[in-house]
């Protein structure tokens, strides 16, 4: 059951979730899903898909977790994905000839010529994340990556800002991330959850640290014990950060994403104390991480995407590393200014490649695997 009174709309149920089993709807601006029509079980009736169905091919009853009952499970079939969420979907063989019904296009690895040509047919599938719809996102987390290691360096005495301007940066990301948000004046129940969510968790410990390091810097303190605790306090919440997208159903090939928040924050960590040996590490790291990335764009041939790389690589090393070197800090603002960029894009990119598993994208790329797989054959023979 979903409560509506307290979802918030955030939709990050629906990125865990590998069956689509929630969807945001854009009129009520929260969470919604099938519950089995739960008014009409209370009245002892059946779900209504139960009995709109003119066949009868529906039943509802009580699910029991029988072993020997699952023989066949949707491990075992293409389309639905297993991850070990129980109890999943269980698919029973047909009465007359107890054949499993056929869950994708078609399964035969020997196809004829004819049908590799439904190739251009292959449905166009609708991503759950999106660069558009979580730019609010994009922006808290980067300026969140920044404020950490910025009130670092501010600590070590190797930075001076103006504490109304950090304050204003804090507080015009905070905004911002509401925007993310379908119920945006229920964004303090997001903090609820803290036992279980790695969301309840980051905005705890980061509002925890921006408000603690805004007094720190707005009343001018000077206690070590205390700036240290701050730090800490801050390097957890960007931990939470890239926890949240920790997920089992995700789908992605490279295990470590150049734009992880907590990579992010070392590397601004290295620039605002200037220390050359964690820049260039980092820095490093952060490119090899992002070759890693253009190279299989290569093999796609994403021109586009290729052309974002360029320009993140430009702006995001080739500019700053030019202009610090021939004038220092005389231009440090274009300096500073152009990492900016180049780590936004970055950032934008870790969404764009970030998605989860759903049972329409795994018939897709079943469907994908078998032409392939038959066109291979085919040309063979």
């Amino acid at each position: 059951m979903l409560d509506d009174k307290k979802c918030i709309g955030c939709k990050y149920c629906s990125w865990v979730c590998p069956y689509d089993a929630l969807h945001y709807n854009y009129t009520a601006n929260s969470m919604e899903k099938c519950t089995f029509c739960a008014p009409r079980l209370k009245e002892g009736k059946e779900p209504a898909c139960v009995t709109g169905c003119p066949t009868g091919a529906l039943l509802s009853g009580e699910y029991k977790n029988n072993k020997n009952a699952f023989a066949h499970r949707a491990r075992e079939f293409p389309g639905f994905p297993d991850i070990g969420i129980e109890p999943a979907i269980e698919l029973i063989p047909l009465k007359k000839d107890r054949k499993t019904p056929e869950m994708s296009a078609f399964s035969d690895t020997h196809v004829s010529a004819e049908r590799i040509n439904l190739q251009s047919a292959v449905p166009k599938i609708h991503k759950k994340i999106t660069v558009v719809k979580e730019l609010p996102l994009i922006v808290f987390t980067t300026i969140a990556a920044i404020l950490v290691p910025l009130f670092y360096a501010v600590l070590t005495n190797k930075v001076t800002i103006l504490p109304l301007f950090y304050i204003a940066l804090g507080a015009g990301a905070y905004g911002i991330s509401t925007f993310h948000l379908g119920k945006k004046m229920r964004a303090v129940r997001a903090i609820l959850n803290w036992r279980h969510s790695w969301l309840s968790r980051e905005i705890i410990l980061f509002s925890v640290f921006f408000a603690l390091s805004a007094g720190y810097l707005l009343l001018d303190i000077t206690v070590p014990i205390i700036g240290w605790t701050i730090i800490t306090i801050g390097a957890l919440s960007l931990i939470a950060m890239d926890r949240i997208y920790v997920i089992r159903s995700v789908i992605s090939k490279q295990k470590m994403h150049s734009g992880t928040v907590l990579l992010t924050a070392l590397f601004w960590t290295g620039i605002f104390t200037r220390q050359w040996l964690i820049i260039y590490w980092f820095a490093f790291m952060k490119l090899f991480l992002y070759t890693m990335r253009i190279a299989e764009r290569l093999k796609q041939r994403k021109i586009v995407l290729l052309l974002m790389s360029g320009i993140r690589i430009i702006f995001g090393f080739i500019i700053p590393y030019i202009v610090y070197k021939r004038t220092g800090n005389k231009y440090i603002s274009t300096v500073i200014s152009s990492i900016v960029i180049g780590e936004l894009i970055d950032r934008c990119e870790f969404y764009a490649d970030f998605d989860v598993i759903s049972p329409q994208k795994q018939i897709d790329e079943d469907l994908k695997n078998v032409i392939k797989h038959s066109q291979k054959s085919y040309f063979k023979k």
